[in-house]
């Protein structure tokens, strides 16, 4: 068994949040049409080595350990350039700089579920077209969305994670690329575009704070 963390950042409450959403109109673009602080989302994998998201460096008189963050990060997300933006997986470290904004739910998968994710996951990275901007301004302004599937948005990559491995584990191995790109990602309105508040929702088990 393999453990996997699906894993949300809440915006700030407070004059922090309203400063928050003028540098990312991205984020108050979700939180409008989602009515929720969940605006963002990513699947958390561990090291490889240890199967673990922290990793322990002894202090220097080695009477204590200290927790370090580790694994790995997969999502798409705006970073800067268009040709940075999109599907990608970062260190964990490097993401999750702010812990106590974060929130996650943790599952054990099995071993071949757990690859079949990996693998999706992969895919989407390579085959990354882009961060899907459009649809979460579709989504704000209250009108269709249109339907691309090689650009996704954070909750996008984690269905295709959360698809693999319970479609690719029942009914065995399928192509990458076709199984990819036969996810339906998108509704016809908004209300029924997939977003980090309605996977919360649809995931079993508690929402476990993150601690700094």
């Amino acid at each position: 068994m393999k453990k996997v963390r699906f894993i949300w950042f809440q915006t700030p409450t407070g004059w922090e949040g309203v400063k928050y959403y003028l540098r990312h109109p991205v984020a108050l673009g979700i939180a409008l049409s989602t009515w929720s602080r969940f605006i963002h989302m990513e699947v958390w994998t561990p090291n490889e080595r240890e199967g673990e998201f922290y990793f322990h460096i002894p202090n220097r008189d080695f009477s204590n350990h200290t927790p370090v963050i580790t694994g790995r990060m997969w999502t798409s997300t705006l970073r800067g350039d268009d040709g940075e933006n999109g599907a990608c997986w970062r260190p964990a470290a490097q993401v999750l700089h702010n812990p106590e904004r974060w929130c996650y739910k943790e599952f054990e998968v099995k071993d071949e579920d757990y690859e079949s994710m990996i693998l999706a996951m992969e895919h989407a990275v390579a085959t990354n077209a882009g961060y899907d901007k459009e649809l979460i301004a579709m989504m704000a302004m209250g009108f269709k969305t249109p339907f691309d599937p090689r650009k996704l948005i954070c909750s996008e990559f984690a269905r295709v994670a959360l698809l693999a491995a319970e479609t690719i584990h029942l009914n065995g191995i399928v192509d990458g690329m076709q199984f990819v790109q036969s996810i339906p990602t998108k509704g016809l309105f908004p209300a029924h575009s997939i977003n980090p508040k309605l996977i919360a929702r649809a995931l079993p088990g508690p929402m476990i704070e993150l601690k700094g």
